[in-house]
């Protein structure tokens, strides 16, 4: 199946959210796609920021390249799904002004730190699982089946592939027998019994 990427541009003006921002801190820009032909704009606002560019949930490569430049991030968009990812990858707090709403928030270390504490007892509810579930989608860019079956060949745990094209919450409950989840598609899925593959290298380096 071919599948066609539109850009889609917002319309929506950045100068009144943005202007709610006082802060000396050196910011790093970012944002999601229909924003991001207004970084050159938002600079003019903030003349030592730096332009980091479009960020995904899964791929915040475009704040990790500018991290040691800032001392936090600004980023322009609707949600935590987008900056937290941000936030957890550089460890670093990030602004959220949201230009449809006209809000600013902002994603803090504390936040960051109760998050990992969050993550931490996934972790350990990973290591005394028995059965484990490991989910693989198949959208484009998330289908990760090849890494599913190596890390079905790694554990020492009855471990079962599910594949799908969405995935939910209440779908998981029709699963009683497995007692945790691995979820080696996007790595922004906040489900309480699922735990991301990266999460759990993540965890695995700080703890072995």
């Amino acid at each position: 199946m071919e599948v066609v990427f539109i850009e889609s541009k917002s319309n929506v003006s950045l100068i009144n959210v943005l202007r709610k921002i006082k802060t000396k801190d050196k910011l790093g820009l970012i944002t999601t796609i229909q924003h991001s032909y207004n970084l050159e704009d938002a600079k003019k606002l903030f003349p030592n920021s730096v332009i980091g560019g479009q960020v995904l949930g899964c791929d915040v490569s475009a704040a990790l390249k500018i991290k040691d430049q800032v001392d936090l991030f600004l980023f322009i968009g609707s949600g935590e799904f987008h900056p937290l990812g941000v936030a957890l990858k550089t460890d670093k707090e990030v602004i959220i002004a949201d230009p449809l709403t006209g809000k600013v928030s902002k994603i803090t270390k504390e936040d960051i730190a109760t998050y990992r504490v969050k993550l931490r007892g996934k972790y350990v509810k990973f290591l005394k699982a028995e059965k484990v579930g490991i989910l693989v989608s198949v959208k484009p860019g998330q289908y990760n089946l090849e890494t599913a079956l190596h890390l079905q060949n790694k554990l020492e745990k009855r471990s079962y592939i599910l594949v799908a094209n969405n995935f939910s919450e209440t779908e998981l409950e029709n699963y009683p027998d497995i007692e945790t989840f691995i979820n080696t598609a996007c790595p922004r899925i906040e489900f309480h019994n699922v735990i991301n593959l990266e999460d759990v290298e993540e965890m695995i380096k700080r703890f072995s």
